[in-house]
């Protein structure tokens, strides 16, 4: 049983990979279908795009919780690399139910973790300053700010939480240098992160990147508060060797680190 907010919602945005997320949310959570939209136990699905609706308490409030699903095979591999923010067109008319949702007075929090947290990051950016909403993402390794889908501004209504030396908060953080790599390898960290994912993912990196290298400049940006969780390394620079692949980029991982009893808690309302 999840033993504070931030690890509810952190079980919330890892049971939207299932495929039937109900079966496993936290007690006093039920799935929750928006009309119009077919959804099946709170499970809504468009092309690769799917996400988790519930509705529970969270800090003694009724809220609706949607629960963005990261990545999931190799399509969403390339579309995180190469513009996380076009996975978004899959979610307009979710996000339009939920926006009748908040319409009737109804608080809303998104989540996701991976590019989950991303697409929860462009929510908040589209509905900038509605107090309706709340964020809380995790791993997320931000979004575009560029492609005017997504834009930088601090707001207070997002919290993220990122593992230390989660490789894709850092490839995120770094895309540009990410891709330099992957066009000339110079060796070191970046390298290794690059040749993990594409073991990973079976995508010759190199490869992808050199087909379409000018639209691939940037780093990604996630806004809000940044909560950073112990890894096995002390920092996002990710100076280990990453002998263990994309471990530290599990779900499980963030269920489990925010389950201290110190961890720094959401500001929701």
């Amino acid at each position: 049983m999840p033993e504070n907010t931030a690890q509810t919602l952190a079980v919330l945005a890892a049971d939207a990979y299932s495929h039937d997320p109900a079966l496993g949310l936290p007690a006093g959570f039920t799935a929750v279908n928006l009309p119009g939209l077919g959804m099946d136990d709170g499970l809504y699905t468009r092309g690769h795009g799917a996400a988790a609706v519930s509705t529970g308490l969270l800090d003694g409030e009724q809220v609706l919780v949607v629960a963005f699903r990261g990545t999931d095979g190799v399509h969403d591999w390339i579309s995180d690399v190469t513009n996380i923010d076009d996975q978004y067109s899959a979610f307009k008319s979710l996000a339009k139910a939920v926006e009748q949702y908040a319409a009737q007075g109804g608080k809303v929090v998104l989540t996701g973790h991976s590019a989950g947290g991303a697409m929860a990051q462009i929510f908040m950016s589209e509905h900038a300053g509605d107090d309706h909403y709340r964020a809380v993402t995790f791993g997320s390794p931000g979004a575009l700010p560029e492609k005017h889908v997504f834009s930088v501004a601090a707001d207070s209504r997002i919290t993220n939480y990122v593992v230390s030396d989660d490789p894709v908060v850092f490839l995120g953080e770094h895309r540009g240098d990410a891709i330099a790599a992957a066009l000339k390898p110079v060796g070191g960290l970046l390298d290794t992160v690059l040749s993990e994912i594409g073991h990973l993912t079976h995508i010759s990196l190199g490869g992808l990147f050199g087909s379409a290298a000018k639209a691939l400049a940037g780093d990604y940006v996630n806004n809000g508060t940044t909560v950073v969780l112990p890894g096995a390394a002390p920092s996002l620079t990710v100076q280990a060797a990453l002998h263990d692949g994309l471990s530290e980029h599990n779900p499980d991982i963030y269920v489990s680190l925010t389950g201290s009893a110190t961890v720094f808690e959401p500001h929701l309302w």
